[in-house]
This record gives structure tokens, sequence and C-alpha cells, in this order.
């Protein structure tokens, strides 16, 4: 089975926004659009991720991407195929979210607002060995299922 992503995820034009921030996980407030309310909470998710990566948000990472160069990831494969194929990686890097309000429509898109937990650490260290060729020095084999997630809830006032 083929993971087919809406045009909405192509590229980010939402602003994402960090809430909180823990050794492991962040949660970031984000807009998402999609064919219907399942698929607008799954591109919430994907432009966090997307703006993470490639663009940076104020408060995380010092507002740098998470990439070191975007001219590494037009070659990368595992970047390439993180939002897409088989098995869409992107998956590994999401925590919980959280629906912000009621879905809006705009004719036959639904709208959200919504927080999004990113297991940020693991991110980071797979972006590090997989594309930006950085040797951590940490050999833990962690897995995304063993992070600490944030021990209190969050919302948006």
């Amino acid at each position: 089975m083929l993971v087919s992503l809406p045009a909405y995820t192509q590229e980010v034009y939402t602003t994402v926004e960090l809430l909180d921030k823990n050794d492991a996980t962040s949660v970031f407030y984000a807009e998402g659009r999609g064919y219907n309310e399942n698929d607008a909470l799954e591109n919430a998710r994907i432009n966090v991720l997307r703006k993470i990566i490639y663009e940076g948000v104020e408060g995380f990472n010092d507002g740098k991407p998470l990439l070191h160069s975007t001219s590494s990831s037009e070659r990368n494969d595992w970047l390439k195929n993180l939002f897409t194929g088989k098995v869409a990686t992107y998956k590994n890097f999401l925590g919980d979210i959280e629906l912000v309000g009621d879905f809006d429509r705009d004719g036959s898109t639904y709208i959200c607002n919504a927080n999004v937990m990113i297991k940020h650490r693991f991110l980071k260290r797979q972006i590090d060995m997989q594309v930006n060729g950085v040797s951590t020095n940490n050999t833990s084999t962690e897995s995304p299922q063993q992070q600490p997630a944030p021990s209190h809830r969050w919302s948006v006032h």
C-alpha cells in the first residue's frame, strides 16, 4: 500500500509555534487542511515536521532547521522518502495530537488547529545520522516508543 499525501502537504502555508519542550519531545501548535477530518489532523502533524526540518521554528533548535544544508537533502534517499512510500517513516517521530476547537470547512476542505507532539530527540538523531553526516556520541538504541512524554497536558489560551 502506497501512502499518498494530498497537495496540502507539499509546502507549509501555516504558522507553526512551539508551545512546550522537554529533553525528548516538543509540542507545537499548527493548522492542518485535508479532504476529511483525519487528513486535516495528519496534515497539521506533517506541517510541524516540515517546518522544523526545513525552515526552523522560533524557540526550537535556536530557530534553525534541523537540516544543516538543503542541498544535501535533495540527494538523500532517506529524506526524500520520509513522507512517502509503503511505510512513511515520518510517523516514527509523532506523538499525540490534540484538536484545538472544532473543524472548519472551506468548500470541500476541512481545516483544524491542533497541538502536535513531536519526538524531536529521535528525529534530530536520525537526521544527523542519515542526512547531515553527523555521528552521535549517544550509542543508545532508544526507540521512539521509549521516549518519555511530557508529564502534563498543554493548552492554548
